[in-house]
């Protein structure tokens, strides 16, 4: 936990490099203890992809916020599955929110892909744009569920304004 917690602190601080490595140690070290399905991992691989959106390497970090995003998925899956022992519902939310973020970061990377892509005349560009917006209203449907009218929630509606004009 120590390595998350000092790769989250250089990445507030902008020490984007050093908080890639730390991260890449804690990613070690929980899949180790606790296995590729859980949270901690899922919130290290997003961790992951947002300090590599930061240094500009969208493809990367469109992969490692993909891995957290399925490792939600699954771990969500699981908290459905288990409620004939004792449904959670706050945890379920809880989850649901988590996934929301992760679908937003997806959301602006997808978005920056589409545009370094059309400045290269790369033809992944419209592909690109079309998943940015997928993302971008597959985390409103889960925030306004969850929270209504709320500035999580109208990030994610600006979101969706830029991904229009």
């Amino acid at each position: 936990m120590a390595y998350y917690n000092l790769g989250l602190i250089n990445l507030k601080m902008g020490n984007n490099q050093q908080a890639l490595e730390y991260l890449k140690k804690a990613i070690e070290n929980f899949i180790a203890n606790y296995g590729e399905i859980d949270m901690h991992v899922s919130d290290t691989f997003e961790a992951i992809g947002e300090t590599l959106y930061r240094m500009g390497i969208f493809k990367d970090s469109y992969d490692f916020l993909m891995k957290s995003y399925k490792i939600m998925l699954k771990i969500i899956e699981e908290v459905y599955s288990s409620e004939d022992e004792g449904f959670d519902e706050s945890k379920q939310v809880r989850l649901q929110v988590r996934l929301a973020f992760i679908l937003d970061k997806m959301g602006i990377v997808a978005s920056m892909r589409a545009n370094s892509s059309s400045e290269t005349g790369d033809e992944d560009s419209e592909f690109w744009r079309e998943q940015s917006g997928l993302y971008f209203n597959q985390s409103l449907e889960l925030k306004s569920e969850v929270f209504g009218d709320h500035p999580h929630t109208a990030d994610t509606h600006f979101n969706l304004a830029k991904y229009y004009v």
